[in-house]
């Protein structure tokens, strides 16, 4: 059961510290996990981000913090490396997750079949583990993870190793399941994988909270402009580049002018529409790809959080 404000897991203020060194892992960092969401994890590799799973899940001691979650609700984990049963077959881990949901007998084996179908791996439901490829590997973790059905999904780097086709399926998989009220806290640097389906992203530098906010929110505050391009049908020249404010050439027959991402564009378009021939206007708005990279170049920089 979801708690009343739609939080199902949080962490407040948490601070783990490396053992040998004592440096700090995470330094006072805070998140909120709520029903119905996808929740990127993001950061460069040492920011932290398996070290908060792993205190979100109970496996981290903490120097100070807490974590909560709400009555009733289930975690599932898919670790960044293999955890498999390897004395059991591929389709007894995946039984093994549905029967640790509470099913059993026809119910249980009816939903492991759902997932190996649901991640492509019925044909190979009669083998054992070391038969399967790495790829294959990586979708039995996911698989009995997704068997297991819990309320909140925290996958540490799930998509290492699969190909795209498969990627994105499962990307599918885990979204149908928050439309149904589970949330799902992902770490990954595929960002093409995930790039249309995160509702709020945490970026992590150094152990410290960096940003925490929508989709939407994190774009605009890393790359606040987007391109658009007018297309004449004839060479442009230095009149139509003095015609529209703050264009430059794109091109024999082309003007770019940056936007602030997401804003109406109407004073752009009259003033393109008045110098005439153009055949068409092309906005490329910024990506979250795009937005990564210029946060790690901002932070490599040394500039504020």
């Amino acid at each position: 059961m979801a708690h009343i404000d739609g939080r199902l897991l949080w962490a407040e203020r948490l601070t783990v510290s490396y053992r040998a060194s004592g440096r700090p892992a995470l330094d006072d960092v805070s998140l909120d996990i709520s029903a119905g969401s996808i929740h990127g994890l993001l950061g460069r590799n040492g920011a932290g981000k398996s070290t908060l799973m792993h205190a979100l899940l109970g496996m981290a001691r903490l120097d100070s913090g807490r974590v909560g979650r709400s009555p009733g609700v289930r975690v599932g984990w898919c670790a960044q490396k293999l955890v498999i049963d390897w004395f059991l077959g591929v389709h007894d881990n995946v039984l093994l997750g549905a029967r640790l949901r509470g099913l059993t007998g026809r119910s249980a084996r009816r939903a492991a079949d759902e997932v190996l179908d649901a991640v492509g791996l019925s044909d190979k439901a009669p083998r054992d583990p070391e038969e399967l490829s790495g790829g294959e590997q990586q979708r039995l973790m996911l698989a009995r993870t997704l068997a297991f059905d819990p309320d909140v999904y925290i996958l540490d780097e799930p998509f290492v190793g699969l190909d795209a086709l498969v990627k994105r399926g499962l990307m599918g998989v885990l979204r149908e399941r928050s439309t149904r009220g589970s949330a799902v806290l992902v770490s990954s640097h595929e960002l093409d994988v995930v790039e249309h389906d995160v509702d709020h992203i945490t970026l992590l530098d150094g152990g410290r909270r960096a940003f925490s906010g929508d989709r939407g929110a994190f774009i605009a505050r890393f790359v606040p402009m987007d391109t658009v391009r007018l297309v004449f049908d004839r060479p442009v020249t230095a009149d139509d580049e003095a015609g529209v404010a703050g264009s430059r050439l794109g091109g024999a027959n082309a003007l770019e002018v940056e936007v602030p991402s997401g804003s109406p564009i109407p004073d752009l378009l009259s003033m393109a529409a008045s110098l005439g021939g153009v055949i068409d206007v092309v906005r490329t708005a910024s990506t979250l790809g795009d937005a990564v990279e210029a946060a790690y170049d901002r932070m490599g920089a040394g500039e504020g959080r």
